[in-house]
C-alpha cells in the first residue's frame, strides 16, 4: 500500500514524450512496473539486437573478404596456369616446331598441333578470346594446315591459311598503328602468296607479297633489331623477286629484290641465335639470285651464287645429317641446279648432280612416305633424271 504507482498518462505526439517512451509508459502503468526498469530492459534489448545485427554484418563481411580473396587468388591461378599454357602453345609454334621439322615426322608435328588446338577448344567460343590467344588459334590452325599441305590435302590447308589471314586482317584492324599486327598479317600474307605460286596465280601471289612489303616498311622503324622482322623481310624480298621473275620473265626487274634478299640474309646469319634456319633460308635466296643471273646472262655471277647456295646448304646437312629438313632443301637446291645445267646444255654436269643427290631422295621417302610433299619431289627427281638421261642419249 505504500508503494508509488507510474503515472500511466502518456503523450504520444513527437513533442511530447513521442511514440517509444509513451508507449513504454503506458505498459509500465498497466503492468505496475516502474518505468526505469522497463526503459534500461528496452534498452538492453535494443543493444543486443544491434550488437546482433553488428555481429551478423561483420561477419558477412568477413566472408564476403575471405570469398574475394578466395576469387583473387583463382583469378590469379587461372591467369598464371593461362599464361603457362599460352607459353607453351607459342614454343609448340616456334622452337618445337622448327625441331620436329628437323626431324621430318608429319604425324608428330600434327599430333603436338592438336595438342594446342584442344587447348584452344576448351577454351569454348573464340569470340571470347583474348586478342593475343586468338592470334596464337589462328597460328596453330595455320601449322595443321601446313602440315595437311604436306600430307597432299591441298584444299584443307588453303582453308587453314585463309584463317589464320582472315584473323590477322582483323586483329590489325583493331589495332592499325601495332607494329607487332603489321607483321602478323605480312607473315599470314607471305603464306597465301606461297599458294597462290604454286596454283599458278602469280599475281595474286604478287599482290600479297607487295602488301606484305608495305607493312613490313612500316614497322620497320620499331621492328628494325627484331630476327623476326628481318627474316620475314628478307622471305618477302626473295619471294617478290620469284614471283615477278615467274610472271613477267624479267629478269631485271626481278633482280634488285633477290639483291636485297640476300643482302638481308646474310646480315642476318652474322647476327642470329638461330644461324641454321637463317642459313636455310639465305640458301634459296642465292639459288634464285643464280636463276636471275644466268637468264641476264651474267653466267660468271650465276655461277658464284650457285657455288655459294651448294656450301650452306652442304654446311646445314653436315652440321645435322639427322635434320630431314636440311636434306629436303639439298634435294631442291641440287635438282634446281641440275635442271639448270640440262636446258644451259650442260647435261653431263646435270647428270652427274642428279646421281650425286640421288640418295638423299630415297632417304627422305623412306623416313615418311605420307609426306607427300617428299614424294612429289622423288616424282620430279625421276622424271627430270629421265629427261636428262634421254637428252644424253639422243646426243650420243
Amino acid at each position: 500500500e505504500g508503494a508509488t504507482l507510474e503515472p500511466i498518462a502518456a503523450d504520444l505526439r513527437k513533442s511530447g514524450d513521442g511514440w517509444r517512451l509513451g508507449q513504454l509508459k503506458l505498459i509500465a502503468g498497466m503492468a505496475g512496473v516502474p518505468l526505469d526498469a522497463l526503459v534500461q530492459r528496452d534498452h538492453a534489448r535494443q543493444l543486443r539486437r544491434v550488437t546482433a545485427i553488428t555481429v551478423a554484418s561483420l561477419l558477412t563481411v568477413l566472408i564476403m573478404s575471405a570469398l574475394l580473396v578466395f576469387a583473387v587468388r583463382a583469378q590469379r591461378d587461372a591467369e598464371r596456369q593461362r599464361a603457362e599454357a599460352e607459353g607453351l602453345v607459342e614454343y609448340m609454334l616456334t622452337d618445337l616446331r622448327d625441331r620436329l621439322k628437323g626431324v621430318g615426322r608429319l604425324d608428330v608435328m600434327t599430333a603436338v598441333n592438336e595438342r594446342a588446338m584442344g587447348y584452344y577448344g576448351a577454351q569454348g567460343d573464340p569470340a571470347n578470346l583474348a586478342d593475343d590467344s586468338l592470334e596464337r588459334r589462328a597460328r596453330v590452325i595455320s601449322a595443321l594446315a601446313e602440315n595437311m599441305h604436306r600430307g597432299g590435302n591441298s584444299i584443307l590447308a588453303w582453308r587453314g591459311h585463309v584463317e589464320l589471314n582472315r584473323t590477322t586482317a582483323a586483329l590489325l584492324e583493331k589495332d592499325s598503328d601495332n607494329p607487332k599486327r603489321m607483321l602478323d598479317h605480312a607473315l599470314s600474307e607471305n603464306r597465301l602468296a606461297l599458294f597462290d605460286g604454286e596454283n599458278g596465280h602469280i599475281g595474286r601471289a604478287i599482290a600479297r607479297l607487295t602488301n606484305a612489303a608495305r607493312l613490313l616498311r612500316r614497322a620497320e622503324g620499331s621492328l628494325r633489331t627484331s630476327e623476326e622482322w628481318v627474316r620475314l623481310t628478307s622471305l618477302v624480298e626473295g619471294n617478290l623477286c620469284v614471283a615477278l621473275f615467274k610472271q613477267e620473265k624479267s629478269a631485271q626487274k626481278a633482280l634488285p629484290f633477290c639483291v636485297r634478299a640476300v643482302k638481308i640474309g646474310n646480315d642476318l646469319v652474322a647476327t642470329s641465335d638461330n644461324k641454321g634456319t637463317a642459313i636455310h633460308g639465305l640458301t634459296f635466296q642465292y639459288a634464285w639470285l643464280s636463276d636471275v643471273y644466268d637468264t641476264l646472262g651474267r653466267s660468271a655471277e650465276a655461277k658464284s651464287a650457285r657455288a655459294r647456295a651448294e656450301r650452306l646448304t652442304g654446311y646445314l646437312v653436315q652440321s645435322d645429317r639427322r635434320n630431314m629438313a636440311w636434306r629436303q632443301q639439298q634435294l631442291e637446291i641440287a635438282m634446281k641446279f641440275a635442271r639448270a645445267n640440262a636446258l644451259s646444255g650442260r647435261l653431263d654436269e646435270a647428270a652427274a648432280l642428279l646421281a650425286k643427290i640421288k640418295p638423299i631422295r630415297e632417304v627422305l621417302v623412306k623416313h615418311d612416305p605420307r609426306n607427300r610433299h617428299w614424294v612429289g619431289l622423288s616424282d620430279k627427281f625421276d622424271q627430270l633424271e629421265k629427261e636428262v638421261n634421254d637428252d644424253i642419249r639422243t646426243r650420243r
